[in-house]
């Protein structure tokens, strides 16, 4: 499930929908968190991170790219 949304929100930044890539991710990242899947928190959490630097949020991007390196330590 966790892994159709990474897919899903690629396609929805694909597309050029942004707000539903981020809950599309941000799904995803409470997804590999239950199954204590860091290397999916990671990539989840990276492309998260890019998407809200496309739409200007850059703190919030900050957040997410900095949990994507802790994940993938």
């Amino acid at each position: 499930a966790a892994t159709c949304r990474m897919q899903l929100g690629a396609w929805l930044t694909d597309r050029g929908d942004p707000p539903a890539a981020v809950r599309a991710f941000r799904a995803a990242d409470s997804l590999f968190a239950q199954a204590r899947d860091l290397a999916g928190r990671a990539a989840a959490n990276q492309r998260l991170g890019y998407v809200l630097l496309e739409t200007g949020d850059v703190r919030g991007a900050r957040e997410r790219l900095s949990l994507a390196l802790v994940d993938a330590a």
